[in-house]
């Protein structure tokens, strides 16, 4: 797919990680932290929550 949705997923998948922290992927993203906070609370974040954990 590619994109804002392969970034999107991607960046929620790496926070997912054992260790990781929202900072440290913002960061290495070159993102605000706010923005993957706010992905991670819309709707279809469960989705990936559920086939990631």
């Amino acid at each position: 797919m590619g994109g804002l949705r392969g970034s999107y997923s991607r960046v929620l998948r790496e926070c997912a990680r054992p260790g990781a922290t929202v900072s440290s992927v913002a960061h290495a993203h070159g993102m605000n932290t706010n923005n993957i906070y706010r992905w991670r609370r819309q709707p279809a974040c469960s989705e990936l929550k559920l086939v990631g954990g």
